[in-house]
């Protein structure tokens, strides 16, 4: 008689299968917590932006505006930064990463913010811009500006 050892073919199968369907499972996974990384990213680097602005209308004395830029159907491929300085405008402009987009939160809402010098006020209220996936638009985050300071929140 014969002892056998190792793994039949059959059981080796059926192991790599079951790796299979568990790699399947995790790619899932993986690719919608890439999505919402990347616009969560999205979002904070243009509340950053906003902040940002606010600041250089205080420390310079110039409005400065930031908007949506490349708007095609209501959603935007980027947003631009523009300073009015005594010597011209300076304007420096970011694009959306890939996979993601952004529009109004509110239809035919605001799409620019302007704050004010010298104190950083903004000129409209009430700027809420949402940043969604552009695979699967429930994916998203919302930035808003409110009150008469242009507070910048992310929700």
């Amino acid at each position: 008689m014969h002892s056998r050892a190792g793994f039949s073919l059959v059981e080796i199968l059926i192991v790599l299968a079951g790796m299979g369907l568990l790699m399947g499972v995790a790619t899932v996974s993986l690719q919608g917590l890439r999505e919402r990384t990347g616009v969560r990213q999205a979002a904070t680097d243009y509340a950053v932006i906003l902040r940002q602005a606010r600041t250089l209308a205080q420390r310079y004395n110039a409005n400065v505006t930031v908007q949506l830029t490349g708007l095609s159907g209501g959603l935007a491929s980027g947003y631009s930064l523009t300073q009015v300085r005594s010597s011209g405008s300076v304007t420096q402009t970011y694009t959306m990463p890939s996979g993601v987009r952004a529009k109004a939160a509110v239809s035919g809402g605001e799409t620019t913010l302007t704050y004010q010098a010298p104190y950083g006020e903004v000129v409209s209220t009430g700027l809420s811009i949402r940043f969604e996936s552009s695979r699967n638009s429930s994916v998203g985050v919302t930035v808003g500006a409110v009150g008469l300071t242009g507070k910048v929140v992310v929700y």
